[in-house]
């Protein structure tokens, strides 16, 4: 956009910063707002002058983070456009249930989930369907403020409006002038910091790959239409064969941009993806740098790595668990076992060894989900312990199951045997979020911050499926500041 539409240059240089740091894009309609607020912050911060603000913005991150939740930040509530539940309801959940039977886990993923409403709806939803126990729901935001509110899970009445009184009875707990989700709900909701438009997904490890349901509603406001076509494809990437995609009323059509199956209901229009035989090729064009655009993100080879330092990952003066010191010596002895007792000259062959339980595995989540190729992994894990991609794997798989307690003694097996793996510090972070572990969650976070700070900022970090190390830093400390608000406000 030209700096002759805004009021001051210095604001045309704000909202260029903006697109080039998080990648909102302010369109002609929108100006005169953002120049609102804009106006609100500067003021806030105690700069006069917009050209200082600029400079502020440009050297202080917490002072963008704050820009930003002001310009994203917007109105929502629970069960917000009720036609669309009720297709989700009937239709979503309806064929899933009959394709897969009850029992079988449920992913699902609110992306730009603003305060939270719309993910504890979705939670609500699934728990009068009788999913509840079965199920896993993803809420991301680039606002960390508003992520801080949506985990703690209060709201007032205006949040609640519409509600009938049985359903506020049943959900919500009022602790003066607040409704307080139950534990029990705010549980199953695992609130992250996401930047559709720059940060690398669909990704295991922040659960946003092989997904029966994407809620993606007024967030394409924000974008331009190069960056809605990007985020369109990698949507319908992240979705499982046969799940759907839910957008708002007012966003463009998604079958523009991604080869989706378009459905068209009296509740609106509804977008699927279609199984990898049925779906029309199309050309996702050019990636821009440091996001990775491909379907199918096979794991790196690699040969049983080393142990390493344990100073990484256990503080001087502490002890393990007993058991799970068990398991890490166990699985330290099975290492240097494969090693030992390999022919020399035989590493190609442990390398195809591991290339292919890898695929296998794969092959096992499209056709029988993630329970079954969990098993898989855990049985190939005993043929080669030292195959740190398919601990890996497997830890994520397991959570994607709903066995965090399980993922997490894995994931803790991945970083004791690679003490420099910053995707398997930010993966044990992230997995003792879910358990509600602040303190161990981000001892992990920071461990990660500070192997991805040690590289070159457009690097690749291994296994984390195609992020940058600059990116990576990043999601680390918005996963820090999340945990920081949190605390404060506890």
């Amino acid at each position: 956009m030209s700096a002759e539409a805004w009021s001051v240059p210095a604001f045309a240089a704000i909202a260029e910063l903006c697109t080039d740091r998080v990648g909102l894009t302010v369109l002609s309609h929108r100006v005169q707002s953002m120049e609102n607020v804009i106006g609100r912050a500067m003021r806030r911060s105690g700069t006069k002058q917009p050209e200082r603000y600029l400079e502020l913005l440009a050297t202080d991150d917490e002072q963008l983070g704050c820009l930003i939740d002001d310009l994203v930040v917007g109105e929502t509530y629970f069960f917000r456009e009720p036609r669309q539940w009720a297709f989700v309801r009937r239709r979503v959940i309806g064929d899933f249930l009959t394709r897969h039977g009850p029992g079988a886990g449920f992913r699902a993923w609110s992306a730009g989930c603003a305060t939270g409403e719309e993910a504890y709806t979705l939670a609500m939803v699934l728990d009068e369907e009788g999913m509840g126990a079965c199920s896993q729901i993803t809420a991301s935001d680039i606002s960390r403020r508003s992520l801080a509110k949506a985990a703690r899970g209060r709201y007032r009445t205006w949040s609640l409006r519409g509600l009938e009184p049985d359903v506020i009875k049943r959900y919500f707990t009022r602790r003066g002038d607040e409704f307080q989700v139950p534990s029990r709900l705010r549980d199953k909701v695992a609130f992250q910091h996401l930047n559709l438009a720059l940060d690398a997904y669909p990704s295991h490890t922040t659960a946003t790959a092989g997904l029966h349901l994407i809620l993606c509603r007024n967030v394409f406001i924000y974008f331009d239409e190069a960056t809605i076509a990007r985020v369109a494809r990698r949507l319908h990437d992240a979705l499982h064969d046969g799940g759907w995609l839910v957008t708002a009323s007012s966003d463009p059509p998604m079958n523009d941009y991604a080869p989706f199956s378009v459905v068209v209901d009296d509740a609106g229009v509804f977008y699927r993806r279609l199984a990898a035989h049925d779906a029309p090729k199309v050309d996702p064009g050019p990636a821009p740098p440091g996001i990775t655009l491909t379907v199918s993100r096979p794991l790196q080879r690699s040969m049983p790595v080393s142990i390493g330092d344990r100073s990484e990952v256990r503080k001087p003066g502490t002890s393990r668990p007993a058991k799970r010191k068990d398991e890490r010596r166990r699985a330290s002895a099975q290492t240097r076992q494969a090693r030992q007792s390999a022919p020399v000259g035989d590493t190609g062959k442990q390398v195809d060894d591991a290339a292919q339980a890898l695929a296998e595995v794969k092959t096992l989540v499209d056709t029988q989900g993630a329970e079954v190729a969990a098993a898989a992994a855990a049985t190939f894990v005993d043929t080669l312990p030292g195959c740190t991609e398919l601990r890996y794997l497997r830890a994520l798989l397991l959570a994607e199951a709903g066995k965090l307690t399980d993922a997490v003694a894995e994931m803790g097996n991945v970083v004791y045997l690679e003490p420099g793996l910053a995707a398997g510090h930010f993966s044990l972070g992230a997995l003792n979020m879910r358990l509600g572990k602040r303190g161990a969650a981000g001892n992990c976070f920071r461990r990660a911050r500070r192997l991805a700070a040690d590289m070159g900022a457009d690097d690749l970090v291994p296994l984390a499926e195609g992020e940058r190390a600059g990116r990576f830093l990043e999601a680390a400390e918005a996963q820090l500041s999340l945990l920081n608000d949190l605390d404060g406000a506890a």
